[in-house]
């Protein structure tokens, strides 16, 4: 009798624990992971109402979603996609500041080609660095500013995912300046040799970039 009651009681436990997890996901007052959006709008738009920024771009969901009424309206970035407008650009890199409005001095995440130039916003390089907003988006930094973190060095010439290339050679070579792995081989991009000089990427000898072995 006493195993049964047992038994009985985590039931009863266990359904408690259930529903309340489930009236805390519903409830249309409560947001979980604080992002702005009620619970209750988070699942009426798709996004995960235990994580403040579903699709990773850095803005918040409930950022994206400005007038937080749970649907993805004309002028707001979708919070379901990081690169709204296809440009190669996160979102959250074109809004630097990441407060939903496009300033000057920014690119627009909903446009992919903000100047008219006739030029993929990806493509462009607007802060003159070396690297085109592609991947300064795939390394973090920004393309407004040619040294994000004010440490002297150009954003060109830091190596954003420590593996021994810098971000402008990782943009030459083709490779993912924020992933080590970027062809996931399981070999470290600056152990690579993409240009088939004898010399892995990472070694300051790597300049064969035509194969003429000079």
């Amino acid at each position: 009798m006493k195993t049964i009651n047992k038994f009985a009681m985590l039931a009863v436990l266990s359904i408690s624990l259930f529903s309340c997890s489930k009236d805390d996901t519903d409830d249309s007052t409560s947001d979980n992971d604080r992002d702005g959006l009620t619970n209750s709008m988070e699942l009426k738009l798709g996004t995960n109402p235990n994580v403040a920024d579903t699709d990773g771009d850095g803005i918040l969901d409930g950022t994206e979603d400005f007038n937080k009424n749970g649907i993805i309206d004309a002028g707001e970035t979708n919070p379901l996609l990081k690169d709204t407008d296809g440009d190669r650009v996160k979102d959250g890199t074109e809004d630097f500041n990441r407060n939903g409005i496009l300033d000057e001095g920014e690119t627009d995440p909903l446009n992919m080609d903000s100047d008219g130039d006739g030029i993929n916003d990806g493509d462009e390089d607007s802060d003159n660095d070396g690297l085109t907003n592609s991947t300064e988006s795939d390394s973090d930094t920004s393309p407004y500013d040619n040294d994000t973190d004010h440490d002297g060095i150009n954003d060109g010439d830091e190596d954003s995912d420590h593996d021994g290339v810098t971000n402008s050679e990782e943009q030459h070579n083709g490779t993912n300046s924020g992933d080590t792995d970027s062809d996931d081989d399981g070999i470290n991009d600056g152990d690579e040799d993409s240009d088939g000089d004898g010399f892995p990427d990472g070694d300051g000898n790597n300049d064969n970039d035509d194969n003429d072995g000079e």
